[in-house]
């Protein structure tokens, strides 16, 4: 496994648009996989490749002073990397940031459970809700801090 900055567009494509990830972040506001347009500006994206292939993707970026984290792993891939992924590219930005901010809406019980597993802690709700198929669910904000996660 290896983790490096990249730019590409077709390879965060590949991940961010894949069918069975896009479902998943995609709220009912978000157009179709093949007009999604990848953002650049302030932000960085992270893949993870095995055997050159890049099989997942983190991104951060920085809103209102907090360092967000989204983490994408291609749904074949994910017990065995996901993991290992996560804390690494997590430990990187802890020891250079001190915190890690999530969005998790209500509706993904798994991903909350990952990053809770992490050590993030839940430290408030987003006055927006996230809308999936016409309904609207609360989005957790949780944070981790350099030394626990």
């Amino acid at each position: 496994m290896i983790i490096k900055k990249t730019e590409d567009i077709e390879e965060i494509r590949s991940i961010l648009c894949h069918p069975e990830i896009y479902l998943c972040i995609a709220g009912d506001s978000s157009p179709p996989a093949n007009e999604f347009v990848i953002p650049l500006q302030g932000i960085t994206y992270y893949g993870c490749y095995v055997e050159g292939e890049i099989i997942g993707l983190v991104l951060y970026h920085v809103d209102n002073e907090r360092l967000f984290g989204h983490f994408q792993v291609l749904p074949k891939y994910r017990e065995k990397y996901a993991a290992k992924f996560a804390i690494k590219t997590l430990n990187e930005q802890l020891k250079k940031h001190g915190s890690v901010y999530a969005e998790i809406p209500v509706c993904y019980p798994n991903v909350l459970r990952f990053v809770l597993g992490f050590g993030f802690k839940e430290i408030e709700s987003s006055d927006k809700p996230y809308i999936k198929d016409g309904e609207p669910y609360e989005i957790k904000i949780l944070r981790c801090d350099y030394g626990v996660c």
